[in-house]
């Protein structure tokens, strides 16, 4: 294994703040966050997340504070994990939070083998402001749609190998950066 790949994965080499926090804290984090048991048990009766990939989705979502969640992976638990995390527990319909453009932060999750990138994956690049969620990229489809994307970001990083190394997170913000990190997983 990549020697590189290895001291990311755990922080180290790492320069950006946002990087280092994002892959200790958030992609590597064990720790429990309010929402794994109670309020996600609360709202939709369905018990503790336990599945480590759903809890790794739930504290991207915590962190990264979408503003509005497009949801195009066909599992309704996606939406729920995010709303829990994004509402803190609060019950509410709708998931668009936006005030005007310049705050627009949309996650789009992606489905695990999707045919085409959707065209919300246009409007993220295009205004540079957003996350793109891949929660697997084993697929030749989902891999070629992947590096499209990367190579089309004007800012922004690139979190590789998420999700017991099948998935990847792109972050774009203007204020970061473009950079890549492939990672190896700890679930």
């Amino acid at each position: 294994m990549n020697l590189k790949i290895l001291r990311h994965s755990r922080g180290f080499g790492v320069h950006s703040p946002f990087a280092y926090g994002f892959i200790t804290e958030v992609l590597n984090g064990g720790g429990m966050y309010y929402a794994f048991a109670e309020e996600y048990g609360r709202l939709y009766g369905s018990g503790v997340i336990k599945d480590e990939k759903e809890r790794q989705f739930f504290r991207i979502c915590s962190s990264l504070k979408p503003t509005e969640v497009m949801d195009r992976s066909g599992s309704p638990r996606m939406a729920e994990i995010a709303k829990t995390a994004i509402f803190g527990g609060k019950d509410c319909k709708a998931i668009y939070i936006r005030e005007s453009e310049d705050e627009c932060n949309p996650l789009l999750i992606l489905p695990e083998t999707p045919a085409e990138l959707p065209p919300e994956a246009q409007r993220i690049l295009a205004t540079g402001r957003g996350v793109i969620y891949f929660p697997i990229l084993s697929s030749g489809v989902a891999e070629a749609l992947f590096e499209s994307v990367r190579e089309a970001m004007p800012c922004g990083m690139t979190f590789r190998g998420i999700s017991n190394k099948e998935g990847a997170v792109m972050v774009l913000r203007p204020d970061l950066p473009r950079e890549d990190f492939t990672l190896k997983a700890r679930l």
